[in-house]
């Protein structure tokens, strides 16, 4: 993360998707995600040995997938005396290919520095947000300006190899798309640059001048043409999907009968997001007294209990980590907990991940730590306090049933938490409802692309429905 904040300085580009857990865990990734440029510069600056006296003569990247903080990556490289061409990987899975043009350098170049102070960019300054409706009219220009406050850190051997003002309108290119075009939901997809010193435009000076010359509704994507003193080019760019606002808790009260879950004293563990933050409200709704667990946001969890006390609900909540080996439930919780007549567990890790990053082994461990040893933990523990435990909900997936690559490890994790949950209903008296659920539109679910999702409040409703009379 020191890297992360160091490139957001140098740059200007503080999109908080780069920098803000909480902020990307709602988003299509789930993680932090490192700035793209920031990944190209890193491997130029490793392969900038090769090159003595030469700079840019045109770039070409696709960004193709995103690299998270503390995923692996590294980069192979092809080397020609005028031309590198670099692929980066995360694992087996292809990140980005790029394309590098050399020339031989000049001198004036070399010695221009007004490119590059030593301020650094406002990072209280937020990204702009831009309706779809209104990219076509997005045109503007912004310095192509870097500050040097850990630049020589990040990237020395560049420093001395490229021209201030190539390495500042690279670096600029970042701070353009997070910031202002298309800006706070932003995907930077593809970047093109030419780079000509001896057809300088004097009249934009150290500007960079974008417009966006053509955009397409229907997946969110702008062409967005670039022309500087020194070069010219152009960004594509994604508008990805903003996260899923939660339905005010006034909706349910409309949607539910007053008395639908009326007698319930639910636990509900990860009820602070997507599907589990429905089945908090929906049971609420209904009558139920309810306790839920978040394990990162408390801003977001206290909110949805100030929410639904204010209406005169029956909620409470607390911090659990189904990945902590040591105490689950805190001392002062264990007398509410004891309560409990009904049990749902709905704690995941985000689900798209790409087993050609982790590694399939890796990635299936990773869902069972949540999905089986976690939630066998965390049943255990619940059934040692609460004497009068009848039912348990489980939430499966409709993917088991289906053949797709893209979810496999998931899926037979899934599978084996079922098997979980057949076992532990024969060894004690609680009941299990075990559903296979099908996908549903949350934060998890996002896409650039249109997927058809169901409805939460139409799939989990007749659940819930259904699940009391396990009770």
């Amino acid at each position: 993360m020191e890297d992360q904040l160091k490139f957001a300085e140098v740059s200007g580009d503080f999109n908080p998707i780069h920098l803000d857990p909480l902020v990307a865990r709602r988003s299509m990734y789930g993680e932090i995600v490192v700035h793209g440029i920031h990944q190209l510069l890193w491997a130029l600056n490793e392969i900038s040995s090769f090159r003595k006296q030469q700079c840019i003569d045109q770039v070409s990247v696709e960004f193709i997938s995103a690299l998270c903080v503390q995923e692996p990556v590294s980069f192979v490289s092809l080397e020609t005396a005028k031309v590198s061409e670099l692929n980066f990987f995360s694992g087996s899975l292809l990140l980005t290919k790029a394309k590098i043009w050399w020339k031989q350098a000049e001198t004036q170049q070399k010695e221009s520095h007004a490119f590059i102070n030593n301020q650094i960019k406002n990072p209280t300054e937020l990204p702009k947000t831009i309706e779809g409706s209104d990219m076509p009219d997005q045109k503007g220009c912004i310095s192509v300006s870097i500050s040097d406050r850990d630049l020589g850190r990040l990237f020395p051997s560049l420093m001395n190899l490229l021209p201030a003002m190539q390495l500042a309108t690279i670096i600029t290119t970042s701070r353009l798309v997070g910031m202002y075009c298309p800006g706070m939901y932003s995907i930077y997809s593809e970047l093109r640059l030419i780079f000509n010193s001896h057809n300088r435009d004097e009249s934009n000076g150290e500007r960079l001048n974008y417009c966006v010359s053509r955009w397409d509704r229907r997946f969110g994507r702008a062409e967005i043409s670039l022309q500087a003193a020194f070069s010219e080019g152009q960004i594509k760019a994604f508008m990805r999907p903003r996260e899923k606002e939660f339905p005010p808790y006034t909706e349910f009260l409309n949607r539910i009968g007053a008395s639908d879950f009326s007698g319930q004293n639910a636990l509900i563990i990860g009820g602070s997001r997507g599907i589990g933050r429905e089945v908090v409200s929906m049971l609420s709704a209904g009558g139920a007294n309810v306790i839920f667990t978040y394990a990162q946001c408390e801003s977001e969890a206290q909110q949805l209990k100030h929410e639904i006390s204010g209406y005169g609900g029956s909620v409470d909540c607390f911090k659990l980590d189904v990945l902590n080996n040591g105490r689950l439930v805190p001392e002062e919780y264990v007398q509410k907990v004891s309560l409990c007549n009904s049990f749902y567990y709905f704690a995941t890790p985000p689900i798209f991940m790409s087993a050609q990053k982790m590694g399939a082994e890796h990635l299936a461990r990773h869902f069972s730590d949540f999905y089986v040893i976690g939630f066998k933990r965390v049943f255990k523990e619940i059934k040692g306090y609460a004497e009068n435990l009848k039912a348990c909900y489980y939430p499966s997936t409709i993917s088991v049933e289906e053949n797709s690559n893209v979810l496999t490890e998931y899926s037979t994790v899934k599978l084996q938490a079922e098997e979980l949950c057949h076992k532990l209903s024969t060894e004690t008296s609680i009941q299990f409802k075990v559903s296979r659920l099908p996908r549903m539109d949350t934060d998890q679910t996002q896409s650039i692309f249109p997927v058809p999702n169901k409805a939460p409040f139409e799939v989990m409703y007749k659940e819930l429905l259904g699940f009391k009379f396990c009770l």
